[in-house]
Formats: structure tokens, sequence, C-alpha cells
């Protein structure tokens, strides 16, 4: 069901960016922009800090909020585990691409998998906050998939797989979402791809 739009100006962004976001949300979409800044996501109680927002600048476009997960709530309150899985395609020489914001017919892990052996990794949810942080600030470069999403601000969200997992039986194929460091002064890169239980 696509997102809701509110029909108020969509701040920090540019012409250009609130007649793509408004077309476009509810849809998988690719983001590709420079690192502004990123924090845990603040909340009222610990137990419902489940997300680091990452800010990022799309020339063109203005400022996109990405939220990454850091574990799963809703696999928390039905009783499953709430671990993310993270695994990390580490690659060299990557054609850099360009900052903008794309729609995207299909991103899906499995396409991914067929190529690569991947090793999927436990993380606590303060573990996976760190290590997202500490990543992006040594980028100069993210692109990340996922769905976009206008409220009070511009985002992407659903950073993660979208195959059904032990709390969400709904089975989304072909709109996974990633997310892709680019290392700052170097020609190196790092696909992060997330999981819940139930999706490996």
């Amino acid at each position: 069901m696509p997102e809701p739009v509110s029909e108020t100006p969509l701040p920090g962004l540019l012409p250009t960016g609130r007649s793509f976001v408004r077309m476009n949300a509810g849809q998988l979409s690719r983001v590709v922009g420079i690192p502004l800044r990123g924090m845990v996501e603040p909340a009222s109680a610990d137990e419902r800090v489940d997300h680091v927002w990452i800010s990022i600048a799309v020339p063109g476009y203005g400022n996109v909020q990405l939220n990454l997960s850091t574990r799963s709530s809703r696999n928390r309150r039905a009783g499953f585990d709430d671990a993310i899985r993270l695994a990390v395609l580490r690659e060299s020489g990557l054609p850099r691409p360009k900052t903008g914001v794309h729609a995207c017919p299909r991103f899906d892990y499995t396409d991914i998998e067929r190529r690569q052996s991947l090793e999927y990794a436990r993380q606590t949810r303060d573990g996976m906050a760190r290590i997202l942080l500490d990543t992006a600030a040594s980028s100069d470069l993210i692109e990340a998939w996922g769905i976009l999403y206008a409220r009070d601000h511009v985002g992407l969200h659903e950073i993660h797989s979208r195959k059904a997992s032990c709390a969400v039986p709904q089975n989304l194929r072909g709109r996974d979402g990633a997310v892709r460091f680019y290392r700052a002064g170097t020609t190196d890169s790092e696909l992060f791809l997330l999981k819940f239980c139930g999706q490996l």
C-alpha cells in the first residue's frame, strides 16, 4: 500500500526532490548521497530503540534519512529472537555511483547469494548500532535500497530482507533493502545485508 504523503512542503528537499518523492513514496528506491551525520534514534524508553538514523545529502534533491534496523521489535514482541543477522560483502574497485534518488525495479538477496558465499553473523542491538555508525563515519558515499517515504522528513526504510520472518508471514520477493558504504580515500566498499530470525 503506498505511503501517505503530506501535502505540506517537504523540509530539506529541493523542488526536484519534492516532485520525485511525491510520485514514488512507498516504492522501492535507490538513494546515493554524502553522509552528514549518524545517531541512535531517540526514544522515550530504552526498549523502544531499534534503529540508527544516518542522514545523507543528495545533491539536486536535498537530505534523506536512512533508517537502519539494529534489532527486530516485531520478533521481540512475538517472543522470538530479535537480533539482526549481518552479512558484509567487501569489494574493491567498484565504480562509484552518481548521487541521486532513483526508482528501483528489483533488489533481491537471492540474486547476490547465488553468486557469493555469505555468512550472516548474529549482532546485539548495541553492537549493530556501533558497526553502522563507525562504518558511516569512515565513508564518504553511501548507497541504499529501501522504501521511500515522506512524513515530517524524507527517508528510506525497510533497509533489510523482506522475506517472511519468524514474526512476519508476508514474503516480499524482489523488494529487499540494503546499504553499501564507500570508504573514504580508498576504492573499497562494503555492502551490508540484514536479515531477521526466520530469514536464514
